[in-house]
């Protein structure tokens, strides 16, 4: 009796707990003209409902206008859908909206179990597989027999089975209540084979740090240089960027690991150690890249591959009929903005601004910042014997001095040359 007594006490208290969230929250609209679909938006942002309906059942494009101030869930849906015939059930923060809500909220929450078994392609058992209802977040996993079970909602279509190693497999649910898979192993990439300094090896047989690019990354990218194949294309490679014309930039494996010493990474193109610039190599020549990472580049190249090495592959001649491959590529670069260039005595009157901002906030200078004026066009209350501030020789000397202008400079000042 005492035991009836406290479930029902705990379903009573549940029951409360979930209508008190509707009853307590409440909400502020005030919106003109506006969508049934967005009123419902700021519902859902000005609080924890979320709504279930039927795109095809509740006009979600009809434009109403509300303006409502401290009202409940129930009030708020009651002003939206007056004089339609849309129905709603509120359980906890969920709100269903239909012509028949009721039945739809038994719908909705009606769920079904589907069991089976996964194996792989020779019958062995397959246990940690992934399972999971396609768009939910409903899932489990296989046992250690590859057996698993969940209760799939009403309405769900499809089940994924994932794997590490193995290709993903959707299946159809329809009626089924026992859906076995098996799946196959999924081999993409480890038969590559990639050069090591020594030669080559599969990489699924490859235990150093090895990263590649390959001629079919590069068919779209139209690169300039050879940096700009491997810029994002390695993880931890850093290239960086040149401003001359040709390209290129510096290619640094992890990282800066020298303080005096150079850091960029070796070179080998076609098995011999190359001196030149990278971007002197013309990147539609190139079949593949092979970056060497780890210390085990140094069992061939010594010392040399400290910073990494970059294998470089060269296309080569194949058997077969001749193949012409013709490529062209166009472009237009121009100044985004074309910078205003001084006159002489306006890049004067600036180096002036210049060396006052620069001694603004100096104690010692601030409150004689006339010292970098013009000799010639002081301001009033400032003697000469105040501008000159111990300073012996010409004025004009000693102007052009504080402002930063080198001797020749001044000298061509003084003889009215603006350029030397």
């Amino acid at each position: 009796m005492r035991m009836t007594l406290f479930l029902v006490l705990v379903f009573a208290s549940q029951i409360l707990a979930n209508d008190l969230y509707s009853q307590q929250t409440k909400l502020n609209l005030n919106m003109s003209n506006a969508s049934v679909g967005n009123v419902l938006d700021e519902i859902e942002n000005q609080s924890e409902f979320y709504f279930l309906f039927n795109q095809n059942l509740i006009d979600m494009d009809r434009t109403i206008s509300v303006s409502l101030k401290n009202k409940t869930i129930d009030q708020v849906l009651d002003a939206v859908f007056e004089d339609t015939n849309v129905q709603y059930v509120v359980s906890d923060r969920q709100i269903i909206l239909t012509h028949d809500a009721a039945n739809d909220f038994i719908a909705i929450n009606q769920q079904r179990k589907v069991s089976g078994k996964v194996t792989e392609t020779n019958g062995m058992p397959l246990p940690g597989v992934t399972v999971v209802v396609k768009g939910t977040t409903v899932g489990t996993i296989t046992d250690d027999d590859g057996n698993y079970q969940l209760d799939v909602p009403a309405g769900s279509n499809q089940l994924l089975f994932s794997f590490i190693g193995m290709k993903t497999i959707e299946e159809s649910i329809a009626n089924r209540s026992v859906i076995d898979v098996s799946m196959d192993a999924d081999v993409i990439g480890l038969e590559e084979v990639v050069a090591i300094g020594y030669g080559t090896m599969k990489k699924s047989d490859l235990t150093g740090s090895v990263s590649s690019v390959r001629a079919e990354q590069m068919e779209n990218e139209k690169p300039q240089a050879i940096q700009d194949l491997l810029r994002g294309n390695i993880a931890g490679l850093q290239v960086g960027f040149s401003t001359n014309a040709k390209g290129g930039g510096s290619l640094e494996i992890r990282g800066d690991n020298t303080l005096k010493a150079g850091s960029s990474a070796l070179s080998v193109l076609d098995g011999v150690i190359y001196q030149g610039g990278m971007e002197d190599i013309n990147p539609n020549d190139i079949e593949s890249i092979d970056v060497l990472k780890d210390a085990s580049s140094a069992a061939v190249y010594g010392s040399r591959s400290a910073n990494g090495v970059l294998i470089i592959t060269t296309k080569k001649g194949k058997k077969g009929k001749p193949i012409i491959n013709v490529n062209s590529s166009i472009g237009l670069a121009s100044m985004a903005t074309m910078q205003e260039v001084y006159g002489p005595h306006e890049f004067l009157d600036w180096r002036t601004e210049v060396m006052k901002s620069l001694n603004y906030y100096n104690p010692n200078t601030n409150q004689k910042l006339y010292k970098f004026e013009n000799p010639s066009k002081l301001t009033d209350g400032v003697t000469e014997e105040m501008w000159r501030d111990g300073s012996a020789g010409e004025l004009t000397d000693i102007w052009l001095a504080r402002i930063g202008l080198l001797p020749v400079e001044i000298a061509n000042y003084k003889a009215g040359n603006s350029v030397d």
